[in-house]
């Protein structure tokens, strides 16, 4: 959408890419999601950045600035949560190492692996470029969309 506004001297609107490889996510044990969401944010703007800027670069040429921040910060992300429950060989070596006190403490708490994953909704930034003319031309809204 974009809004020519009346004595302003930009119009606005935004830039989205939502080009994603199908099934593309990030996964990590759960912590609280206190530092889940941004390390998810880095490793689709890593993976993605290429193909961004250079549709980015597209509406550059076109005379749009970005007014937001252009970077990881500006991915939506879609957060799932599931369970493991599954017995690996790794907690049969845990329980033996530790005569059974590990599965004990398993079972009392109900321990299980809680795992978080996110896959990338869109990126999204507000542009601006400069209005060539305040009067709208015959027969077109001054407003568009």
């Amino acid at each position: 959408m974009v809004a020519a506004l009346s004595g302003s001297a930009f119009e606005y609107t935004h830039f989205t890419f939502q080009g994603w490889y199908p099934g593309d996510n990030w996964s990590s044990l759960d912590d609280g999601d206190r530092h889940l969401r941004p390390q998810a944010r880095y490793y689709f703007w890593e993976n993605y950045e290429s193909r961004i800027s250079a549709e980015l670069q597209k509406w550059q040429a076109q005379g749009w600035i970005p007014v937001e921040e252009v970077g990881a910060s500006a991915i939506k992300l879609r957060r799932c949560d599931s369970t493991d429950l599954h017995i690996d060989p790794a907690d049969v070596l845990l329980w033996f190492m530790t005569l059974g006190l590990a599965f004990a403490m398993q079972i009392l708490f109900e321990q299980y692996r809680q795992y978080v994953s996110y896959v990338p909704v869109e990126f999204r930034v507000k542009m601006r470029r400069p209005v060539e003319s305040q009067v709208a031309a015959p027969g077109k809204p001054l407003y568009t969309s």
